[in-house]
């Protein structure tokens, strides 16, 4: 399979137009942007370019809400859990 180079900053502007398609404010599409192309950058892809894919699935069918904030509920040492981001 043949590899496709794209451009850092190309892939994070088009990422967070799509996001600011699906009513993302400005900063958060820019932070989401920039978190999913960090990661394909850095070479995890599966939370880069592909989970994106699957991240406007989530919007699509109501899932993620752009809307929403994360609330943190519980903190402990080692993890966290936020609901509804």
């Amino acid at each position: 399979m043949e590899s496709i180079r794209v451009p850092f900053d190309e892939m994070k502007s088009e990422f967070k137009r799509i996001l600011i398609n699906y009513n993302f404010t400005e900063k958060k599409s820019e932070k989401c942007a920039e978190v999913f192309a960090m990661n394909s950058l850095e070479g995890v892809y599966s939370h880069g370019v592909y989970r994106f894919t699957r991240f406007v699935d989530y919007l699509q069918k109501g899932y993620v809400k752009p809307d929403n904030e994360p609330e943190l509920l519980i903190f402990l040492t080692s993890s966290f859990l936020v609901l509804d981001f």
